[in-house]
């Protein structure tokens, strides 16, 4: 199961030194979703993230810079997907590198664009956001692989998001999931790299 990490709305000291020794102890993908970042915002911390590494960087803004610096992969929300401007910019991008966020299981079950992977949340109480609670059943995964299987759609990636910790992997293990998103356990931490270490044994 793949470990994805989320960066935080607001820097934090040592932020991009930081996720260049997560990258190097194994995290698979890094989200970077900076909302008020511009395109020479990104560029700047882009830039301070090891070159061997932008391949795995997915980026959730100025969807241009994808394309410019050779990114992994673009991120939808549920506002950018009802955009046809955006739709009509990222048109030459290959599906298997954009990625979105559902907070249901129909959501999911009615899609019908084929995305690399999605974001299912909140899966579990919110560790960074306050009053931000559990709203989608973590079992539902079973249910939705079925229905898409027995209905002939091919099924994305799913990617478990929301207050994700060292207690919450054993469980996305244990239902099939194919990844987990680490936003909170990580970023509110004292030591973010020991709070990663600990979660990676669990893999």
């Amino acid at each position: 199961m793949q470990l994805r990490l989320l960066t935080p709305e607001k820097n934090i000291p040592n932020e991009a030194e930081t996720i260049n020794t997560l990258f190097g102890l194994g995290l698979h993908k890094l989200h970077l979703r900076k909302p008020n970042f511009g395109a020479s915002d990104y560029r700047s911390y882009i830039n301070q993230i090891d070159l061997l590494y932008h391949t795995s960087i997915i980026i959730h803004g100025c969807y241009e810079l994808y394309t410019e610096l050779k990114l992994g992969g673009i991120h939808l929300n549920s506002k950018s997907r009802e955009n046809q401007k955006i739709w009509r910019e990222i048109q030459n991008i290959s599906s298997t590198s954009i990625t979105t966020s559902f907070h249901s299981w129909q959501e999911i079950e009615e899609n019908t664009f084929q995305y690399g992977s999605v974001f299912i949340s909140p899966l579990f109480n919110s560790i960074s956001k306050a009053g931000y609670l559990a709203a989608t059943p973590p079992e539902g995964i079973k249910t939705t692989r079925k229905l898409l299987n027995d209905n002939q759609k091919l099924c994305p990636e799913i990617i478990g998001l929301g207050g994700i910790d060292k207690n919450a992997i054993p469980i996305l293990q244990r239902h099939g999931y194919d990844g987990a998103a680490l936003l909170g356990a990580i970023w509110t931490a004292t030591d973010p790299v020991a709070a990663f270490k600990e979660i990676m044994t669990l893999m």
